[in-house]
């Protein structure tokens, strides 16, 4: 029975040792960006334009439109940066982004800046917001129609 005795301490003993490890090391896997922050953060056209009124002449403020070339062509947020969701360099080019700036992800409805704003925070990037509606939400309003441009590219 000593034996035994020993053996169940001896586990006890090695269990609990595995629990305070665990718990005193807290958690810095940068695999659980969704415990720092929300899945995503949502701009409505309102708060957009007064981020984008507000930053305007701030370089660490980035206006990330991730529609393909044609669409910025056609039309874009003033001061946006394209990068193309669907070329095959995409998820590089968003990984040589300087993760210090904050960014404005938009396209033309959500379904392509909800998922780079994700790949974003996966990469370490933490300000980073999306332009709920995309670009079509901006035409909507008068102050968001306001902010937009086109570059008159052939």
């Amino acid at each position: 029975m000593q034996l035994r005795t020993g053996t169940i301490s001896s586990f006890v003993a090695m269990i609990s040792c595995l629990i305070v490890a665990m718990t005193a090391c807290g958690n810095d896997n940068k695999g659980t960006p969704a415990l720092e922050f929300p899945a995503f953060s949502d701009l409505s056209v309102e708060e957009t334009t007064s981020m984008i009124q507000q930053r305007a002449s701030d370089p660490d403020f980035v206006i990330l439109d991730v529609r393909t070339f044609e669409e910025f062509t056609a039309e874009h947020i003033k001061d946006a940066v394209n990068l193309d969701y669907y070329a095959p360099d995409f998820q590089v080019s968003i990984g040589n982004l300087d993760r210090n700036k904050t960014y404005l992800v938009y396209c033309g409805s959500g379904m392509r800046s909800r998922p780079t704003v994700d790949l974003m925070r996966q990469e370490g990037f933490i300000d980073v917001y999306n332009l709920a509606g995309g670009i079509a939400s901006m035409k909507d309003t008068a102050d968001g129609s306001e902010l937009l441009a086109s570059c008159g590219c052939p």
